[in-house]
């Protein structure tokens, strides 16, 4: 399972979008989660050694990844909401920071209920 360590969130400004960043001291190991509005989040090391590795699931048409999504505390799982099986209805995914082992967290929700907060703890 690959480890995302030492993560802390930064806003991109300008960007569109929301970053957040992690790594070993400046290493070439260091990992870089950002937000495309209205396509997905992307894993890319913070070097660009490599391309962009999109890590949410394929949207719906009209959804769209939310601003707030956090990285576990032990680097090993993105957790975001999103619109991405039913328009307007946000649920709450994860994913491994490779793209692997994506899942739904919440509850079959009610009708007209959506997922508003969600906090990531040890």
């Amino acid at each position: 399972m690959t480890r995302l360590p030492r993560w802390h969130r930064a806003c991109v400004g300008g960007m569109g979008g929301t970053a957040a960043a992690g790594g070993m001291g400046g290493t070439a190991a260091e990992q870089v989660v950002y937000r495309v509005e209205n396509v997905g989040l992307f894993v890319v090391p913070s070097d660009g050694s490599t391309p962009a590795q999109r890590v949410s699931q394929p949207l719906i048409a009209g959804g769209a990844v939310l601003s707030d999504f956090a990285i576990s505390p032990d680097g090993t799982r993105v957790v975001y909401q999103a619109d991405a099986d039913t328009d307007d209805v946000v649920e709450l995914y994860a994913v491994n920071p490779d793209g692997t082992d994506f899942q739904k967290l919440n509850a079959p929700l009610p009708v007209g209920q959506v997922v508003s907060d969600f906090v990531v703890a040890r």
